[in-house]
């Protein structure tokens, strides 16, 4: 996510979901592995912006009656995703919604939810208005506040309550040039884990989006594009509040996942949240004490000349409390 895409969403923050809380400690009653989200299953689409006039819909489109998961589809060049068309294959409901340059298919089945997401390049303007790569996101997030968060309440899983943040996935990614091609100088895309984290303990109130890449496919056969990644640690990517960090898998030990390839991530990010505050801007707080995990998405980023899907199985956040 952008700078400039933050600075837009100020207002909204984690896709319109609650992030009005933080500081509040996980009572001991509490104290083991804890999904924070609800199950992977039953989506809604939401509409591209936010809307302008009070009471406008925000979800188009759903998969059952009462969704917990929004698919939020930003910069997306053209038409939104069409609402989702329904048909059974066995005994498993696929559901399915496109755009000349965005997809989203989900099969639910018996055994659990899949979900697809698909970005095609070749449509795309290489930069947007400002002059700037043009970036577009499909991005999944609960349509209820996590576990431990009450809207407009502090509450919420500060960083010291917490033994470990695992981000556990099945993912798989295939990624390759778009055709025909422009020739955009950044070409880029893949799969994105992202936590969102809250600091009451300061005035104006800051917000932290953390998020980890889990692929990194990048043309290199375009003269002058743009493939370079950050070098060790989480790498700042804006300086104001709302702040920003990427991370990279690579950091954690293990290599991306390739094109082609199927994962099974169970990961533990709080080292690498605070670490990531630690080394955050000047105008940050950068006591990781202060801060508490308040939200969170996942799912496909891209940029330039290409087409990227990531399919997601079995997702879950799980905190381990002290």
């Amino acid at each position: 996510m952008t700078e400039y895409m933050l600075a837009n969403r100020k207002a909204e923050l984690i896709f319109g979901l609650a992030i009005l809380m933080a500081c509040g400690v996980p009572a001991a009653s509490m104290a083991h592995p804890i999904d924070l989200y609800p199950k992977l299953g039953g989506f809604a689409l939401r509409e591209p912006e936010m809307p302008t006039q009070p009471g406008a819909p925000q979800i188009y489109s759903t998969t059952n009656n009462a969704p917990n998961w929004l698919i939020s589809q930003w910069k997306i060049a053209g038409p939104k995703l069409s609402a989702f068309t329904t048909q059974q294959e066995g005994d498993s409901s696929v559901y399915e919604a496109n755009a000349p340059t965005a997809s989203v298919r989900i099969v639910e089945a018996p055994t659990g939810s899949t979900i697809t997401l698909g970005h095609i390049g070749a449509p795309v303007p290489c930069l947007n208005a400002s002059g700037k790569p043009r970036e577009s996101d499909l991005f999944l997030s609960s349509i209820k506040p996590m576990v431990g968060v009450i809207p407009g309440k502090t509450s919420g899983y500060l960083l010291p309550a917490l033994n470990s943040l695992r981000e556990v996935a099945s993912v798989s990614v295939d990624a390759g040039p778009s055709t025909p091609t422009k020739g955009c100088k950044v070409s880029k895309g893949g799969a994105i884990l992202a936590i969102i984290l809250t600091d009451f303990a300061v005035a104006p109130h800051q917000v932290f989006f953390y998020q980890m890449s889990l692929s990194e496919y990048c043309r290199t056969d375009i003269l002058g594009s743009v493939c370079a990644m950050p070098a060790s640690r989480p790498t700042n990517y804006t300086n104001h509040n709302p702040f920003g960090s990427n991370d990279r898998l690579a950091l954690l030990g293990q290599p991306p996942i390739q094109d082609g390839e199927t994962r099974s991530l169970d990961i533990d990010l709080l080292p690498r949240l605070i670490m990531a505050i630690e080394d955050g801007p000047p105008a940050m707080d950068r006591d990781p004490a202060n801060w508490a995990v308040t939200g969170g998405y996942f799912g496909l980023i891209s940029w330039g000349d290409v087409t990227v899907t990531s399919t997601w199985q079995n997702y879950r956040l799980i905190a381990d409390t002290n």
